[in-house]
């Protein structure tokens, strides 16, 4: 058995030993690889530009469908939150405002393409703003959008969890 293999079989059987690449410069990049996950996964997103104003509570919400919004798991991301907030959703085509909701939600979003890592040469697609705009008979009650955080850290987070804050602002929702 090599030196080497008798070193790996050591460290496997030793609690708290690394086998580290012989490359200082990978390390280094993946040290501030995970120091940077870390600090976005401590980050929390918040929500920009909120406006509300008092309404009765809401039991369910009409959402208009937004063909031109490019974020595709936008609206299942608002549904699901409005799910966990106990609150029904229907997807309605623009222009045919169903005579029985009272509350109604238009949404807008942008996306970009990125590279995520540093050794992924694969672009990947992430949410980098969204607006919603909550109306009671067509007045609007309450507003709320989505930015990136400080540096951008959160980009590559998910649209629900980017999205959560800002639906829970909308509805004047503490978080859970």
């Amino acid at each position: 058995m090599s030196d080497s293999l008798k070193y790996i079989w050591l460290c496997a059987l030793l609690p708290g030993c690394v086998v580290m690449s012989p490359s200082p410069a990978v390390e280094a990049l993946n040290l501030i690889s995970a120091a940077g996950t870390s600090a976005v996964s401590m980050m929390a997103t918040t929500p920009q530009n909120v406006i509300t104003r008092p309404h009765d509570a809401v039991r369910l919400i009409c959402i208009e469908f937004n063909r031109s919004t490019e974020v595709p798991d936008l609206v299942p991301a608002i549904q699901m939150e409005l799910r966990r907030l106990e609150i029904d959703s229907r997807l309605y085509a623009t222009g045919t405002i169903p005579t029985d909701c009272p509350m109604t939600l238009n949404y807008s979003a942008s996306m970009q393409w990125g590279q995520h890592g540093f050794f992924n040469s694969e672009y990947q697609a992430y949410m980098t703003t969204a607006e919603l705009t909550l109306r009671s008979n067509g007045k609007v009650v309450s507003s709320a959008s989505y930015r990136p955080g400080v540096m951008s850290m959160d980009k590559w987070q998910s649209t629900a969890y980017k999205i959560a804050p800002v639906v829970q602002a909308l509805l004047k929702v503490d978080k859970k």
